[in-house]
């Protein structure tokens, strides 16, 4: 059954703030709502994730870049929600592992040889696009059932510089995305509704 979504004003919330346009000029053009206000794309994206929760569609992840990750509020809400997320975050980004808040590039840098597993992340242009993956148990959420998980993507290069590492953390129901299928994660990444 199609669900129908007015984008006009969706649309609108994104790009003003990209495009330095002011809410109440393209707001008045597009019949905004005068009570809507300025809000970051984080905040944006909270939002427009309540609606279309709330609304019962059902979403399997949330995916989105570090803009995204790096908002705790955001996560929260959503693992609040019992929602999988796979969000990227920035190097900087503290988590808890082992007892102890760590930063992910640490964590990543303390890793072996042997905790690194080659494997495509879908099929670009050129073939398959092939990572070193590692993955690493974060503490635990206070939901049976639930687990929260750092993914660490390099390139296949041992020298791998720092900007060829991406951060994502995960929060799923029995996470295995190095399986043969992923548990459907590589489609999720791939083909998922990215913020």
């Amino acid at each position: 059954m199609p669900v129908r979504v007015d984008t006009r004003y969706w649309t609108v919330s994104y790009i003003c703030p990209r495009v330095g346009l002011t809410i109440k000029s393209v707001g008045r053009q597009a019949h905004v709502p005068k009570a809507v206000t300025f809000a970051t794309k984080p905040e944006l994206a909270r939002r427009m994730l309540e609606r279309t929760l709330d609304s019962g569609l059902p979403v399997a992840w949330v995916t989105g870049d570090t803009v995204y990750g790096s908002a705790q509020p955001l996560r929260a809400d959503l693992e609040a929600r019992k929602q999988a997320y796979a969000l990227a975050v920035a190097c900087k980004e503290y988590v808890e592992v082992q007892g102890s808040r760590k930063r992910v590039d640490q964590i990543a840098h303390g890793l072996a040889r042997e905790d690194w597993q080659e494997l495509s992340a879908g099929t670009g242009s050129k073939g398959p696009r092939l990572f070193k993956w590692a993955r690493i148990e974060l503490a635990a959420p206070e939901m049976p059932g639930w687990q929260r998980w750092l993914l660490v993507r390099r390139g296949l290069d041992e020298g791998a510089n720092s900007a060829e590492i991406a951060y994502v953390l995960v929060f799923a129901p029995d996470f295995h995305p190095f399986d043969e299928d992923g548990g459907g994660f590589w489609c999720a990444l791939d083909r998922g509704a990215m913020l």
